[in-house]
């Protein structure tokens, strides 16, 4: 089926195409595409066969093969594999849909409240030692960020020492490493573990990235167990003023007794 889905796919993408689209009308999210994928090229005349949906027993006029509820499923699940295939696997079970794990690894039960309420939060810092529980409420933010109503938008997962990594084996003179482009232009970006990048000898590709976001307005959102001096030692005072001028402090230390 999967297969048969994306023959249909492709097959509308090359009739859009033909018209000199190149993904389908730009205005359309990408919802909207799936679902005008499932009745492409239908006749508006004449006798129509009908076959089922490729998901369900909906009957759709041919060509069609998936109807729109579906495309939407589709669409959404495709998103949702999108925003956890650059999450690290250990981490996929973080989600304020799952409380009780949640709150097992994040045990300020204040911090899980209020990172749910700052989901329309531009910038954000999740602080706190190792083992608080920062990675867990960041992806679960960005993850109920993407469930929400941005499905026309993607986030994406990274982290400091990613970043940095993947600039240091970079060649030389190709223009930025995928990783770093993407953490550029997402729409929301969960940058996991400022500090841990250290110093690099092509230069902070997490203070590139910080600073190229804070400039363009993106909403971006951190963890770092790193203190304001610290951090000030490492990045600068204008990248420290950049990751706490107005963001939202979330401290995940555990709360006392």
């Amino acid at each position: 089926e999967d297969d048969e889905l994306m023959g249909a796919w492709n097959s509308a993408k090359e009739a859009w195409a033909a018209e000199g689209l190149a993904n389908g009308p730009p205005s359309e999210s990408f919802e909207t595409l799936l679902a005008r994928m499932a009745t492409y090229g239908v006749p508006k005349a004449g006798p129509i066969e009908h076959r089922p949906c490729l998901r369900c027993p909906t009957m759709l006029p041919m060509p069609a093969r998936i109807c729109e509820p579906c495309a939407i499923k589709e669409a959404n699940e495709r998103h949702t594999q999108h925003i956890l295939s650059t999450v690290p696997q250990a981490f996929h079970w973080a989600s304020f849909t799952s409380p009780g794990l949640l709150l097992a690894r994040v045990q300020n039960k204040a911090a899980v409240v209020l990172a749910r309420e700052s989901l329309d939060e531009p910038r954000v810092v999740l602080t706190g030692r190792a083992g608080d529980g920062k990675t867990s409420l960041l992806v679960a933010m960005l993850r109920a960020w993407d469930e929400r109503r941005y499905r026309d938008e993607l986030g994406r997962f990274s982290t400091s020492w990613r970043l940095g990594r993947s600039r240091l084996r970079h060649g030389l003179g190709e223009g930025e490493p995928d990783e770093v482009r993407f953490a550029l232009r997402t729409a929301l970006l969960a940058l996991d573990d400022i500090g841990s990048e250290g110093r690099v000898p092509n230069g902070s590709a997490t203070f590139d990235v910080i600073f190229d976001r804070h400039e363009s307005s993106k909403p971006t959102w951190v963890t770092t167990a790193m203190s304001v001096a610290d951090m000030r030692d490492l990045y600068g005072d204008g990248f420290t003023r950049r990751i706490f001028e107005h963001a939202r402090i979330i401290d995940c230390a555990p709360q006392a007794p």
